[in-house]
């Protein structure tokens, strides 16, 4: 893939999805991209989960219409000054995005009710208006009902009824997509706020690269 093609679906101040081996989803900014090569910031959640030169890493991100996933590999790691990760893009897989709504990843623990019986610890992994993906050890099958808790925080549990509408298999168990069936005014508010942390978290990375780029 030369230069032309990735400054086609992605530029430099965008925000990007990253996954090491050894890391779920990170977000992240892009800085710079030349050649087959994207730079994205060097942050402590890759140091503590012992990202190194030569590793593989994915990368995701969403156009108007198209879902993107790039295969990569480490090339550098910048220690100095610029504390940039270098990666060269060996792959870029495109997928149709058929989803109405943007989903935002995050990890909030959960426990879901399946067809009023199988009662099951989850983890939340991405949430938009219009649902919410989780990862589950047990399968369900599709079409089922569900009924939801996400434990946001102390003060803040979700709790909506929804049905089960996607399903995929993973390398750490089962990802289903639970669509909002009955969502009140109180657990409409709680997935908007949800939302935004998540949009202000973003929005402070593009603030951080600006900062960067004009300093």
């Amino acid at each position: 893939m030369d230069k032309i093609e990735i400054n086609n679906i992605l530029s430099a101040g965008s925000i990007i999805r990253t996954k090491h081996p050894n890391t779920e989803w990170i977000s992240n900014v892009v800085y710079r991209i030349y050649d087959n090569y994207i730079q994205i910031e060097l942050t402590q959640d890759y140091i503590n989960n012992l990202m190194l030169v030569g590793d593989k890493i994915s990368l995701k991100f969403f156009g108007p219409e198209t879902e993107f996933l790039l295969d990569g590999t480490i090339e550098n790691i910048d220690i100095d000054k610029s504390r940039l990760i270098t990666i060269n893009v060996n792959k870029v897989n495109m997928f149709q995005n058929i989803r109405s709504y943007r989903r935002y990843d995050t990890y909030i623990i959960s426990r879901i009710t399946v067809n009023r019986k199988d009662q099951l610890f989850c983890i939340v992994t991405t949430v938009s208006s219009s649902g919410i993906s989780v990862l589950s050890k047990l399968d369900f099958p599709l079409s089922s009902d569900a009924f939801v808790e996400v434990f946001v925080d102390s003060d803040n549990i979700l709790r909506f009824e929804g049905e089960i509408v996607r399903k995929s298999v993973t390398e750490n168990g089962y990802e289903f997509g639970i669509k909002f069936s009955n969502l009140d005014e109180e657990n409409s508010s709680i997935v908007n706020n949800i939302i935004s942390e998540l949009k202000d978290k973003d929005n402070t990375l593009i603030k951080k690269y600006l900062s960067s780029v004009n300093s």
